[in-house]
């Protein structure tokens, strides 16, 4: 599937079509919709530039260790 954003909706944020998908994927990451691999792939970016640009823009990586998710489950 792909996306189709109008050149309105481009011009009206003020960011360029790189600026606007990098935004798009920066949300979705930070609302756990999609993960590291997948942020990184969409934008071009190993996934240590990905943790880069989470840093140069003051946001967190969400890690989560299965055992700790397992032992939260059964307590």
């Amino acid at each position: 599937m792909s996306l189709l954003i109008s050149d309105e909706l481009v011009q009206a944020s003020g960011l360029s079509e790189p600026e606007l998908l990098q935004e798009l994927v920066l949300m979705l990451f930070e609302q756990e919709k999609i993960t590291l691999g997948s942020a990184s792939r969409f934008l071009g970016m190993t996934q240590l530039e990905f943790q880069a640009l989470l840093t140069e823009k003051n946001l967190c990586l969400h890690v989560v260790f299965q055992g700790a998710i397992n032992h939260n489950q059964t307590t």
